[in-house]
């Protein structure tokens, strides 16, 4: 696909290979039918990768894979608008291995969309995959219906905090700047309905890292969602993150701190959830938290509802990073309406009102925590 500027295939299983960069500004590829393969050996080279221009892939049915073990390889942009539309079929996007990544819906100073119609899909990625808005860029993945699940965790790329069996991800629904130089974007994964799968590693599932905006919206179905550190409507340094999720019993589940509702560093986190039987699990810094001139919500808005984790739970950190200078606090708020019988770890009470600012706090304002817990 290196040379070839258009094309028009209208049946069979086909085989699409991007061994170089596209020599060209605009590539676009119409596939009416039958289970095809597009595979990239190349960096900066793939389906809907675009560099100062305009690509795109409209597949319209079969069962196809995206694979891909280089970086910037899927429905990716920079400085342009790479997309890759595949209207039906049980479809798998691949993006592994040690020079992956930068794939499945990303963009930088410009867009890179992922859009997929139907089926019962499978995304596989290990680092910056999912929906990815680096500076100024908008980066999405949108899947319409359908069962899937989204893996972002591992093998390649170690932990960032040097945590052992845990990954770095930033994938998701991430949205990041790079610290010092430029301000970020907007990531945003999207899924319509369906009972779906979400794992991941650090930073991820609606987050937001350094002046940008990271989402990630499920519509229905009963979710499960696992990652590690700063996930599930998180975010640090000057940025917003959100998860929301419409219904369903759904479960999320946090193998560090940071996490559902967590808010760290003049940042805004929320975890908002509609409907359903939910269970929430983390350690730390979580479940409407937030720490250093930051807001963290988490709300609830109906069901049986469960919330484990050591501490936190509408409660704020401490605020030593900026108090010096602002004399701003952090606030933290856990809002469970419904009126069912919910279970806290931290003794929250149902029916009631919990002021979590603890009239033993030291006597400097920075070190004081501000929060509340409502659950009515």
């Amino acid at each position: 696909m290196t040379g070839v500027a258009r094309v028009l295939e209208l049946g069979g299983d086909d085989r699409y290979e991007w061994r170089e960069r596209f020599d060209g500004s605009e590539q676009l590829v119409f596939d009416l039918s039958g289970s095809d393969r597009y595979e990239s050996t190349s960096d900066f080279a793939g389906p809907g990768v675009t560099l100062f221009g305009t690509a795109l892939v409209d597949d319209r049915s079969g069962d196809d894979e995206y694979v891909t073990e280089r970086c910037f390889a899927q429905a990716c942009a920079l400085f342009g608008i790479g997309l890759v539309l595949d209207r039906s079929g049980d479809d798998k996007y691949s993006s592994t291995g040690p020079t992956s990544g930068f794939a499945q819906g990303v963009g930088y100073w410009g867009a890179g969309l992922l859009v997929d119609l139907s089926g019962d899909d499978r995304y596989v990625g290990e680092k910056l995959s999912q929906g990815v808005g680096g500076p100024r860029g908008f980066g999405l993945v949108l899947d319409a219906k359908g069962d899937d699940r989204y893996l972002s965790n591992g093998p390649s790329f170690a932990s960032v905090y040097g945590t052992p069996d845990a990954f770095a991800a930033f994938s998701q629904g991430f949205g990041y700047g790079l610290r010092s130089r430029a301000a970020g974007g907007t990531g945003a994964l999207f899924d319509l309905a369906g009972d779906d799968h979400y794992d991941a590693g650090e930073f991820a599932q609606g987050c937001g890292y350094f002046f940008a905006l990271g989402l990630l919206h499920d519509e229905r179905g009963s979710d499960e969602y696992v990652g590690q550190r700063y996930v599930q409507g998180a975010s640090a340094h000057q940025a917003a993150g959100m998860l929301f999720d419409g219904a369903g019993d759904d479960r999320y589940t946090c193998r560090q701190v940071a996490f559902q509702g967590g808010a760290w560093d003049q940042s805004v986190a929320w975890l908002l959830d509609a409907a359903g039987d939910d269970r929430y699990t983390g350690f730390g810094l979580g479940q409407g938290a937030a720490a250093q001139q930051a807001i963290g919500v988490l709300v609830d808005l109906d069901g049986k509802d469960r919330y484990d984790s050591p501490d936190a739970q509408g409660q704020s950190g401490a605020n030593e990073y900026h108090f010096e200078r602002d004399h701003v606090l952090s606030f933290s708020v856990l809002l469970d309406r419904g009126g069912d019988d919910d279970t806290y770890s931290t003794g929250r009470a149902n029916g009631a009102t919990t002021v979590t600012s603890p009239v033993d706090a030291p006597a400097t304002a920075a070190t004081r925590s501000y929060g509340v817990c409502i659950d009515i």
